[in-house]
């Protein structure tokens, strides 16, 4: 990815996003790597690898424009989708969680 390509990131500590449908691409299963459980993403992959991967992987039929990580000892990533206008109304305020906004 060459930096003309590289979206805006905007990093909120101790949010998090109301109730969002978590986004993974068509065919990756829970255990399947990166995912992480049921919901989530490996802990220890960067927000960088996870921009990179919903750009590169053909499998998502929606990109994610949030991620959320939380940073708790059993904590992931999350994927979600939010309308940007909807943001700043959907955000609440939550320990141990920190919000990227990507926009695209």
């Amino acid at each position: 990815m060459n930096n003309s390509s590289m979206p805006q990131i905007e990093i909120r500590e101790n949010s998090d996003l109301k109730k969002h449908k978590n986004l993974y691409p068509e065919n990756l299963h829970p255990g399947q790597w990166p995912r992480d459980g049921q919901n989530g993403y490996d802990k220890n992959v960067s927000i960088d690898f996870l921009i990179g991967y919903t750009t590169n992987d053909s499998r998502w039929t929606v990109r994610p424009n949030i991620f959320i990580k939380n940073n708790g000892p059993r904590g992931k990533w999350y994927a979600k989708q939010c309308d940007i206008g909807q943001i700043d109304e959907e955000i609440f305020s939550s320990s141990n969680t920190t919000l990227y906004i990507i926009t695209w």
